[in-house]
């Protein structure tokens, strides 16, 4: 049985100043059966980019194509690799020697698994590293992601299979792509963790976050949307049942901690408002609910005064409740 082939996918753009040691990084793996696949998304840095990524001559699958941003990159090299499982690593980053050793140890005691991620270490500018700590061995739905506050995509290793599934990178979203593909593929795949190995994520103000705010913000917006129409409550939150159960609790709490993260996080209000609309719509049907099966029991009584007011007051607080949603949704 032949040994699995891994590409590592490197999209750059005037990436001249750290290009070389992702290169390297990728090529001196420990595990000799990759192909590292470096995509130049129409630098405009004089050559400079490009010359680095000649330098390695055949050793390395060089492209060029224009620019369209780093997801373009991605799909582009995606769409020229010769391997079932995909690493994306950004040029200013960059794997330990063995990275892709240790992930296909991991894959071969899971056989399962089709989505694996591994520690991520940040590098700031002064020299310290901070490396992150996960206390869970797996990933199982999309609001795990934001309760662990995301995982950096180039610690990431999957499938090709799972584009199947949930397509390639968005090429409309620049600068949080990374975090609407995790999303999509937690709809289908487990991420599983492998501690044994990690990338070093470089911290400088010359990432596209940074030189791109603009164009991040509107990312944060559509990326919200995506979120808010794509996404099903019960989909961020499987455990708690919540299309069947009609606890107002459970539904609520998690409709009001969206409403919240999609705000504080990505300041994107209409976003917000719309979840704050389906916690204040479900809580009223909540307690019209919960107020019907009190007449009900009222009801049973069988005294006729009970059952002829406890009709009439329903009637009324049902009216009542109508009016204050009404009143609710048309302030938000």
């Amino acid at each position: 049985m032949s040994e699995p082939k891994v590409s590592i996918v490197i999209p750059v753009f005037n990436g001249s100043n750290y290009l070389r040691e992702a290169i390297d990084s990728a090529l001196s793996q420990t595990y000799s059966n990759i192909e590292v696949i470096v995509v130049n998304d129409g630098s405009t840095d004089d050559g400079k980019t490009e010359a680095i990524a000649n330098s390695y001559g055949s050793r390395i699958l060089y492209l060029f194509k224009p620019n369209a941003g780093v997801s373009s990159a991605l799909n582009y090299g995606i769409k020229h690799m010769h391997s079932d499982w995909i690493s994306w690593l950004s040029h200013d980053d960059y794997f330990s020697n063995n990275r892709v050793e240790e992930d296909l140890k991991f894959l071969a005691e899971h056989p399962d698994a089709r989505v694996i991620f591994c520690r991520s270490n940040y590098l700031y500018h002064d020299g310290n590293i901070k490396e992150t700590q996960y206390s869970v061995s797996e990933i199982s739905y999309p609001g795990q992601i934001f309760m662990m506050h995301d995982i950096n995509f180039c610690s990431i290793t999957f499938h090709k299979s799972c584009l199947e599934k949930v397509g390639y990178f968005n090429e409309k979203n620049r600068t949080t792509q990374d975090i609407e593909m995790q999303l999509r593929l937690l709809k289908y795949y487990k991420f599983y963790f492998n501690e044994n190995t990690s990338v070093t994520i470089r911290e400088h103000s010359e990432r596209g976050t940074f030189i791109q705010a603009q164009q991040h913000k509107k990312d944060e917006m559509l990326l919200a949307d995506i979120i808010l129409h794509e996404f099903s409550i019960n989909e961020f939150f499987p455990n708690l049942n919540l299309e069947e159960n009609f606890e107002m609790n459970d539904k609520v709490s998690s409709l009001l901690w969206m409403s919240y993260y999609v705000s504080e996080n990505w300041g994107a209000p209409h976003a917000k408002y719309a979840y704050l609309r389906k916690a204040l719509s479900f809580q009223s049907k909540n307690l019209i609910r919960q107020l019907g099966v009190l007449f009900e029991i009222l009801f049973r009584f069988d005294i006729p005064v009970i059952n002829r007011s406890s009709y009439n007051i329903g009637k009324l607080f049902k009216k009542i409740i109508r009016r204050i949603k009404n009143l609710y949704l048309s302030r938000l």
